[in-house]
């Protein structure tokens, strides 16, 4: 998080990507636990991703687009949720936010190509509460539900050896 202009400050452990991974890593191990098949509790991680930056831009964080670098990407917003990932989260939030064009709910980049592809990710993926009308709503990116919640679940469809679980919330 770079920007607190839109709140939910407590939700994030901060800016510096390293520190946010170790944390969040091990609020995944403490939360869930070590055994092999039954876990305490399911710790998901949000809001994935470049929510709340990198630019300082006065719009609501249901319209935001984040315009960002593929270095910055990387270097900055990715690696926490990776350390989630790795510490065997089952279960991530996409966020309201657009990235570089694309809504996060609605980016195969984010939730197949580097989550599911690169990073082995096998849970699934949750939206935050109206993201998914956003897409529609807010970023304009289509231009009905049918069609929102197509782009959604396409989004992040895995190949046939992960699974492909991505839960909606569409709200009324």
């Amino acid at each position: 998080m770079r920007d607190p202009l839109w709140g939910r400050n407590q939700e994030t452990y901060g800016e510096d990507p390293y520190m946010s991974g170790r944390m969040g890593a091990a609020f995944v191990r403490g939360l869930q636990g070590r055994h092999p098949r039954y876990i305490r509790a399911n710790a998901g991680c949000k809001h994935f991703d470049v929510y709340a930056g990198p630019e300082n831009i006065p719009v609501s964080r249901h319209s935001f687009d984040a315009k960002v670098t593929e270095r910055d990407w990387r270097m900055t917003f990715l690696p926490a949720f990776k350390a989630c990932v790795e510490a065997g989260s089952y279960s991530l939030m996409c966020s309201y936010n657009r990235i570089n064009g694309v809504p996060a709910c609605a980016n195969k980049k984010l939730l197949t190509d580097i989550l599911r592809d690169e990073w082995g990710f096998r849970g699934y993926v949750i939206s935050d509460e109206g993201a998914i009308e956003d897409i529609m709503d807010s970023h304009k990116y289509t231009n009905n539900t049918a069609d929102t919640a197509t782009v959604a679940v396409n989004a992040g469809k895995a190949h046939s050896s992960h699974t492909n679980v991505l839960f909606i919330v569409l709200t009324v």
